[in-house]
């Protein structure tokens, strides 16, 4: 997900979202305790909708954990992968152990080109999976060109929902997609009523990261599955191929390579 994942400093804001970091500790990447690098695509005030009350706004001489992207070409400053989650208190909650996390042995796919400059990879934080375990996976999006991109995301009406299909593939045999344990009829009343959407703009080097939780629960009360489509994978033991077919972000799909994982028993 992440070329470099430091302990940082702020040292000095530079406006523009743009700020000057020293790094205390490498937790992904290799370099020195001192290094200051400049820093882009992080928030310095709280504004707008697509400033949510747990992104982090950053403050002079604190110290955060920062998950970076190296420079793009014809650009000499690091980028957060995502504007609104790479960046953490390095002591809150959400982050804790996720240096542990980045030691496991991670599964990743290479940057894919799609079409109009946007290139997509395919992330799992485990290779092995216990059956009892959550299976979370991370698609990330990033505008490789040199244009702004508009990414949109819907969950009405459902002609122009957002949402990705998983394939899950065992030999020659591919795991069914199950329908949530929800009313087709409550489910087009609730998103009727209640349908998110947002246009984001990704800039030149931007990375928006979407992930998709629990792929293989449906629990009552984790939601209704509406990034996978309504539906969850129930994967046998063995080793898997899982890939990504998601639609309606751009006009044109998105299709991941894919990534091995492994299904133990508990």
């Amino acid at each position: 997900m992440s070329d470099e994942i430091v302990v940082a400093a702020v040292k000095s804001i530079q406006g523009n979202g743009k700020i000057l970091i020293e790094v205390k500790e490498w937790l992904k990447g290799a370099g020195k305790s001192g290094v200051n690098k400049m820093v882009g695509e992080v928030f310095t005030v709280r504004k707008g909708r697509f400033s949510p009350c747990q992104t982090t706004v950053v403050k002079e001489g604190l110290s955060y954990l920062f998950f970076l992207a190296r420079p793009v070409s014809g650009e000499k400053f690091y980028r957060s992968v995502d504007k609104y989650d790479g960046v953490h208190p390095p002591n809150a909650p959400a982050v804790r152990g996720i240096a542990a996390t980045i030691k496991e042995d991670g599964q990743a796919t290479k940057w894919k080109k799609s079409s109009k400059g946007v290139q997509i990879k395919l992330l799992s934080n485990k290779k092995i999976y216990q059956k009892k375990d959550e299976i979370n996976l991370n698609l990330l999006i990033k505008n490789a060109g040199n244009k702004n991109l508009t990414l949109k995301y819907r969950t009405w009406p459902t002609i122009e929902h957002s949402y990705c299909d998983v394939k899950i593939v065992q030999g020659k045999e591919a795991t069914d997609a199950l329908a949530v344990p929800i009313k087709r009829e409550e489910i087009l009343k609730y998103f009727s009523k209640h349908g998110q959407k947002y246009d984001l703009v990704l800039t030149p080097g931007q990375v928006h990261h979407f992930p998709l939780n629990k792929i293989n629960t449906a629990v009552p009360g984790w939601g209704y599955k509406e990034k996978l489509g309504f539906k969850y994978y129930r994967p046998k033991e063995g080793q898997h191929l899982v890939s990504l077919d998601c639609k309606n972000f751009f006009y044109f799909p998105l299709r991941t390579d894919s990534i091995e994982i492994e299904l133990q028993a508990d």
